[in-house]
C-alpha cells in the first residue's frame, strides 16, 4: 500500500509553460537529499529560482551556504503548513526528488514528494531508482537522473527548459497520473486486503 496523496481537485493540463521557472524541493532538509547539489547547480542557473520548502537538520547550514554563495535565486522557507506548501507546489515549474544512491533506504524508497508534485500537475526530476523507474515507465511525469551531481542536474534542467514540448508532455502525464495515483484509488486496495 502506497502513501498516495488525497487529491481534492485534479490538476489540469496547461497549454503554455510557466514564465517563472521555480524549482521546488519540498520536505525535510536532511542529509542525502541532494540539497547542497541543488544549491551548487543554481550557480549555473541564474534565470531559475530554487525554493527549499521545509525545515530539518541541515536548515541552518544550508542558510549559511546560500548566504556565503551570494546567490539571490534561492529561498529557504522553513516549515510550512500543508496549505502553504500546496500553494508553493502548484506554482512550481519543476519538483526535485534527489537522493543519495549509496543509501539502501533511499534507493528502494518511494518519497511522498514524488507523488505530491504529480498531484499538482508539476513535472519532476527524480532518481533513476527501481520504484521511481517502475512508476515513470508507466506514467512518464518525471525525468530520471542516474547521478545527483550538480553537472547532471544543471544539464537536465537546461534540457527541459529548452524543450517546452517535453515539459508540456510531462505536465500532461502528471495530470493523467493523478487520476490513478491517489488515495481514493489506493484505499480500494486497503479494503480488498481487509
Amino acid at each position: 500500500i502506497r502513501n498516495l496523496p488525497d487529491i481534492n481537485k485534479f490538476p489540469s493540463p496547461v497549454e503554455n509553460v510557466p514564465q517563472e521557472k521555480i524549482i521546488l524541493y519540498q520536505g525535510r532538509l536532511n542529509k542525502g537529499r541532494g540539497l547542497e547539489t541543488a544549491i551548487e547547480a543554481m550557480k549555473q542557473l541564474p534565470d531559475f529560482r530554487l525554493l527549499l520548502a521545509g525545515g530539518g537538520d541541515l536548515e541552518d547550514s544550508l542558510r549559511k551556504k546560500v548566504a556565503a554563495s551570494g546567490l539571490k535565486n534561492i529561498e529557504i522557507t522553513g516549515n510550512l503548513n500543508p496549505e502553504e506548501l500546496r500553494e508553493h507546489t502548484k506554482s512550481a515549474w519543476l519538483g526535485l526528488n534527489l537522493l543519495d544512491p549509496s543509501s539502501g533506504n533511499y534507493y528502494f524508497s518511494l518519497a511522498n514528494k514524488f507523488f505530491d508534485y504529480m498531484a499538482c500537475g508539476v513535472p519532476s526530476l527524480s532518481m533513476n531508482f527501481p520504484e521511481y523507474r517502475s512508476i515513470n515507465d508507466e506514467f512518464g511525469f518525471s525525468v530520471l537522473l542516474d547521478s545527483p551531481d550538480a553537472t547532471e542536474l544543471t544539464k537536465a534542467i537546461l534540457e527541459l527548459n529548452n524543450n517546452p514540448m517535453k515539459w508540456l508532455q510531462l505536465q500532461n502525464n502528471a495530470c493523467k497520473a493523478a487520476k490513478k495515483l491517489n488515495w481514493e484509488m489506493e484505499s480500494d486496495r486497503v479494503r480488498e486486503i481487509l
